[in-house]
């Protein structure tokens, strides 16, 4: 498979591929990296958040009141990542917490009217962002895309199960 003749005009491969490895692998590895970096870049310039406080932020939008660990698992971030995000966006007025009625540990954390227009500012600059990613290819080549990285994780998934 490395030894495919893949055009080098491609930004993910210019220079090549590490020989044994997957260039499955190595294409979305690549692709994933790019953006998310455009992505945070884009965050980055339009705004006073990371990338992390950006996902928290939209979390709580989203959910409404939550907990710290229910923000965590939401947004795939780790409990260090999302209590930065937390403390930022209280220090900014963005976000409240408030103790819980069912469990008097857990704090709950809710997005103040100030934090829900900051967001409304910032979405239609992330919606054109993910707009142009799905106007990059036609309903047909989505479909294509979709099936193809199916069949990616289908694989991964039973490599992950050798040597069991």
């Amino acid at each position: 498979m490395n030894d495919l003749n893949i055009s080098l005009d491609n930004p993910l491969i210019s220079d090549g591929f590490t020989p044994g490895t997957s260039v499955a692998m190595h294409l979305n590895q690549r692709l994933a990296k790019l953006i998310m970096s455009e992505f945070e870049r884009l965050i980055k310039e339009n705004s006073e958040l990371t990338l992390a406080s950006w996902r928290v932020l939209l979390a709580l939008h989203q959910m409404g009141s939550s907990s710290q660990k229910v923000i965590v698992e939401f947004c795939y971030l780790d409990q260090g990542q999302v209590s930065r995000a937390l403390r930022f966006l209280e220090e900014k007025k963005f976000v409240f917490s408030g103790e819980s009625e069912q469990d008097r540990r857990s704090r709950l954390f809710s997005l103040t009217s100030e934090g829900q227009a900051y967001r409304e500012n910032l979405q239609p600059k992330i919606d054109a962002f993910h707009q142009r990613l799905n106007d990059a290819l036609t309903e047909e080549e989505i479909k294509i895309y979709s099936v193809i990285t199916s069949k990616i994780a289908d694989a991964a998934i039973r490599n992950s199960n050798i040597g069991k």
